[in-house]
């Protein structure tokens, strides 16, 4: 009886720390997206400073959620976010709107990829 006391408890804490990790994620990720759709929105109208202010929030943003994310994330994908950020970086300093543009869309890629990964789903868990 005993026994099975435990490991109910061990598996009521597995479950709660996987429903906090889901939100954090959920939540960082649509942070990161709505920072980027700020982003976007600069980069279209050829607001360069505005851009840039933007993009280092976004930096430094990234690097506070990529240290939780460490715990739990492949290291892989966060490691393909830092690329695309620091050549986005690279295409707002040189003012190239295309690139930047392209850059994004390959973030949004990433981030939304992560997001869908790590949601409760039954093809997830299985």
């Amino acid at each position: 009886m005993r026994s099975s006391i435990v490991t109910l408890l061990i598996l009521i804490v597995f479950i709660l720390v996987a429903f906090i990790a889901n939100n954090y994620t959920v939540n960082s990720t649509d942070n990161l997206l709505s920072d980027v759709a700020l982003l976007d929105e600069f980069i279209m109208k050829e607001e360069w400073n505005e851009a840039k202010e933007q993009i280092d929030s976004l930096k430094t943003k990234w690097k506070d959620i990529r240290k939780i994310w460490e715990l739990y994330i492949e290291h892989y994908e966060m490691d393909a976010i830092d690329v695309t950020i620091a050549r986005l970086n690279q295409y707002v300093e040189i003012k190239d709107r295309n690139s930047a543009l392209g850059e994004m869309a390959e973030f949004r890629l990433l981030v939304g990829h992560i997001k869908e990964k790590e949601s409760f789903k039954l093809g997830n868990i299985l």
